[in-house]
């Protein structure tokens, strides 16, 4: 889970908490789809969702780790802290 100060449809959002969901890895093993859900608590629905593609490593970190790392290459989370 990353935590990011952010700003949804012009609202501030601080700490929000970006959650990886939905890993699928394509049939050859080269890439993976996954969602990632934006909520304000833990305890709270998502006020966003987005889906992203990335490469795929079958020998390197867990699908969701990989997401993850993916995520801070991105230049909307750069800043985001991992919890």
């Amino acid at each position: 889970m990353l935590k990011l100060d952010l700003t949804f449809k012009d609202i501030p959002v601080t700490g929000a908490l970006i959650i990886v969901t939905g890993i699928t890895i394509t049939a050859d093993h080269s890439s993976m789809n996954f969602g990632v859900n934006y909520l304000a608590t833990q305890a709270s629905n998502p006020f966003n969702t987005d889906v992203f593609s990335c490469d795929y490593n079958s020998s390197g970190n867990d699908p969701i780790t990989q997401a993850y790392v993916y995520l801070k290459t991105l230049s909307e989370f750069s800043t985001a802290t991992e919890l």
